[in-house]
C-alpha cells in the first residue's frame, strides 16, 4: 500500500490467486473502490510500491510466478501496461526487485530506478518517462536473494543485496550517473538456508524538499499575550 503525493488517495495491491493479474483498489479517506484486476504476465508473487516525489505516480516493481522480473506504472489516474524488465528473476520465493524514483541530478527528476537480480548478477535499468534504458550490471554483485533500495536526502539510492550463493550482504548506491564499487557489509548473515526471508532494513534520511510551510496555531495580535512568535531551531 501507498499513498500518493496530493494524499487524494492510497493504493493497495495483493496477489489475486494464480490468475494472471493482481487486485488494486483506492482509499479516498471514507471509502475502498471496488476491487479491480490488472493485467500481468503471470500471477503476482512478490513487489513493492513506491511513489515519486512532486507528484502521484507510482512503479509497483515485482517478480511473478515466472521469474520475470517487471514494472507497472501508476499515473495518478490509471495503471500503465506492465513491462517485463528480465525473465529469469533470481527466485520468487524471494524479492529479487526494489525501485526508486529519483530526485537528482538536474533532469533526471522522476526517472524510476529499478535494481533487480536474475540468476547471476544484480542489475539495473531506468525509466526516462518515455522509454527504459538496457540492463546493466550493478557494480560487481552478484545474483542475490533480496534486493533492498532507498532513497536518500540527498537523491542517492542506495541498495542492500543479499547474495545467498556466496553467502553475504552487498552494498552499492547509485549517484544520479553510475553505481559505486560493491562494498561488501557481512559475510556472517543470520540466515544461511532457505526461506531467507529479509533479514535487513535501511532507513535513511527523508527527501527534504527545497522550501516549505511552519504553521502555528492561530496568533491574534490584539491582546497583546499571545501565542507569540519565538524561535524556531
Amino acid at each position: 500500500v501507498e499513498c500518493e503525493e496530493s494524499g487524494n488517495q492510497a493504493i493497495a495491491i495483493s496477489s489475486n490467486g494464480t490468475a494472471a493479474n493482481f487486485l488494486w483498489s483506492a482509499w479516498n479517506g471514507s471509502s475502498w473502490t471496488t476491487p479491480a484486476t490488472q493485467a500481468l504476465g503471470n500471477d503476482f508473487e512478490n513487489g513493492v510500491l513506491k511513489r515519486d516525489q512532486g507528484t502521484d505516480n507510482m512503479a509497483l516493481c515485482y517478480i511473478d510466478e515466472d521469474d520475470d522480473i517487471g514494472v507497472v506504472r501508476w499515473n495518478g489516474s490509471s495503471w500503465v501496461a506492465f513491462v517485463e524488465l528480465n525473465t529469469s528473476g533470481n527466485s520468487q520465493d524471494g524479492r529479487p526487485i526494489d525501485c526508486e524514483f529519483e530526485t537528482t541530478p538536474s533532469g533526471r527528476d522522476g526517472y524510476i530506478m529499478a535494481v533487480y537480480s536474475d540468476t547471476t548478477n544484480g542489475r539495473y535499468r531506468v525509466w526516462s518517462g518515455a522509454s527504459w534504458s538496457a540492463e546493466a550490471s550493478v557494480s560487481t554483485v552478484e545474483d542475490s536473494w533480496t534486493v533492498q533500495a532507498r532513497r536518500t536526502g540527498d537523491g542517492k539510492i542506495l541498495t542492500l543485496f543479499f547474495d545467498d550463493t556466496n553467502q553475504r550482504y552487498d552494498f552499492s548506491y547509485w549517484n544520479g550517473t553510475s553505481w559505486s564499487a560493491r562494498q561488501v557489509l557481512e559475510t556472517s548473515p543470520s540466515v544461511t538456508s532457505a526461506p531467507f526471508g529479509e533479514p535487513f532494513m535501511m532507513a535513511p534520511k527523508i527527501y527534504k524538499p527545497s522550501s516549505g510551510n511552519i504553521v502555528s496555531t492561530a496568533i491574534n495580535y490584539a491582546d497583546g499575550y499571545g501565542p507569540y512568535w519565538d524561535k524556531v531551531s
